[in-house]
């Protein structure tokens, strides 16, 4: 089990952005003690769409890759970039294999702290070679195009009806069921802002999450943030400048962290539609 421990105080906070130099970083604004890709967690699974699709992971990449032509802001990847492919799709909250982490333990802090004020917040500590060296792509972090496990988990959702054609092209003996950690080019001013690394995850099996591979608490910690002390931890991330709009730099970023500044709440709200019609 993941070794815990608790921040209440700035100096918890000091405490942990000073001591654990070369770690990644991950906050919940609601500690649910798992470390799971969005498009592999229990709602995703659970969900009518999957239930109508077979291959859900693939089918979400190609619906989004078919409408994203049209709409995106951003430069669409090239086919066959599978890396870009996903972390466009994770830029625009599409469930995906992909994991966020941060080099920035404070960008970690706002994540757990920034949500739900009512539930406990939790945030995770990792060393990412550690996690390589038991994933078997060595103890480093290897470029994506030149190590065939990371290829492979990046790829699958991709071939999830020719796993082993893939196994084939990347002569590859046994299928990867290990998630692993790399360093992606951060494309987006976003991950600029928030340092932003990732982990890689196939489906997830037993035995094969980060907890369970990481049990030594100097490669893997947690830290929970009781409800009570979310709030004056956040004001102290504002007053160093850790902010909304800091995180997430773009215009729409600016007016939320106004309307959070000036405690206005944060959208007029409606009286509910009557039976004659949709207005009171």
């Amino acid at each position: 089990m993941t070794v815990t421990y608790t921040i209440r105080t700035p100096d918890d906070v000091v405490a942990v952005a000073t001591a654990l130099s070369g770690a990644w970083f991950r906050g919940h604004y609601k500690a649910v003690g798992e470390l799971t890709p969005r498009v592999f967690r229990r709602d995703i699974a659970q969900s009518p769409a999957a239930k109508r699709e077979r291959f859900i992971e693939l089918a979400t990449v190609e619906t989004f890759k078919r409408d994203a032509v049209a709409l995106a802001d951003d430069p669409i990847p090239e086919r066959g970039d599978w890396l870009a492919e996903l972390s466009l799709m994770q830029h625009h909250l599409v469930p995906t294999r992909l994991l966020d982490w941060t080099e920035s333990p404070l960008v970690a802090l706002y994540f757990a702290l920034a949500g739900d004020p009512e539930s406990d917040g939790e945030l995770w500590a990792m060393n990412p070679a550690a996690l390589n060296e038991a994933a078997g792509v060595g103890y480093a972090l290897p470029q994506l195009g030149r190590n065939r496990i990371l290829s492979f988990l990046t790829q699958e959702p991709f071939y999830e009806d020719n796993p082993a054609g893939l196994l084939a092209t990347l002569e590859l003996p046994v299928r990867p069921v290990r998630p692993a950690a790399f360093e992606p080019i951060r494309a987006f001013p976003r991950m600029i802002a928030q340092l932003s690394e990732f982990t890689v995850h196939p489906r997830p099996s037993v035995g094969n999450t980060i907890p369970e591979l990481l049990p030594d608490p100097r490669d893997l910690v947690r830290y929970v943030l009781p409800a009570a002390c979310k709030r004056p931890l956040l004001e102290l991330l504002w007053a160093l400048g850790v902010r909304h709009h800091a995180i997430f730099p773009a215009l729409d970023s600016v007016g939320r962290q106004l309307v959070s500044d000036l405690g206005m709440p944060p959208f007029a709200r409606q009286a509910p539609p009557t039976a004659s019609g949709p207005w009171p």
